[in-house]
């Protein structure tokens, strides 16, 4: 069964990775819930310091991916965002 535990958390560790590889094929993340990501990343956070308070590195470090990954995506957010503002300020300073 621990088999499972390490098998569940790889897929966790990954989960994010076809999101991160579309936005930045796209260089869009405007579909991407802000709200979403807020809770996953606070959700995450309480699990890694659950499991780091109980020495469960099965879960703690999946987790942690997860936390890095959410991190990522929401940083391209937020990079494409502003790259998108600054392209409608020249177009409409032009």
């Amino acid at each position: 069964m621990e088999y499972v535990g390490y098998g569940g958390g790889i897929l966790m560790s990954v989960q994010m990775y076809p999101q991160i590889k579309k936005v930045i094929r796209t260089e869009s993340a405007q579909d991407i819930s802000a709200t979403y990501l807020v809770l996953n990343v606070l959700g995450l956070m309480c699990i890694v310091s659950y499991a780091v308070s109980q020495s469960d590195p099965p879960i703690y470090i999946p987790a942690s991916a997860s936390l890095l990954n959410s991190f990522v995506l929401f940083g391209f957010m937020k990079y494409y965002e502003h790259k998108a503002r600054q392209s409608s300020v020249e177009i409409v300073a032009v």
